[in-house]
């Protein structure tokens, strides 16, 4: 069990109980705890990219409009393991 501040504790029970939205901001990195790779690691998302191009040129709205078919190859497998990362419970 991950302890809280009490002072946090307070805050997120007035929010709970009151409409509205939460916006949060986290940093890079806050992924990996849940199995799902960074951007920049040895194995992350931007360093792999596809057989012929590379992650930055594969995150792109003029890849996707040119070459549909190699961007979701690419995407895919990334979703997927998004999708397990975030099945995780602890």
């Amino acid at each position: 069990m991950t302890y809280l501040d009490p002072a946090l504790q307070e805050r997120l029970a007035h929010f709970l109980s009151t409409p509205g939205k939460l916006t949060v901001l986290t940093g890079a990195g806050l992924s990996a705890d849940s199995g799902i790779p960074t951007f920049r690691d040895k194995d992350g998302f931007w360093t792999v990219g596809s057989d012929n191009y590379t992650a930055q040129e594969m995150g792109t709205y003029e890849m996707f409009w040119r070459k549909p078919l190699e961007v979701w190859k690419w995407f895919l497998p990334a979703l997927q393991i998004c999708r397990e990362g975030s099945q995780k419970r602890y």
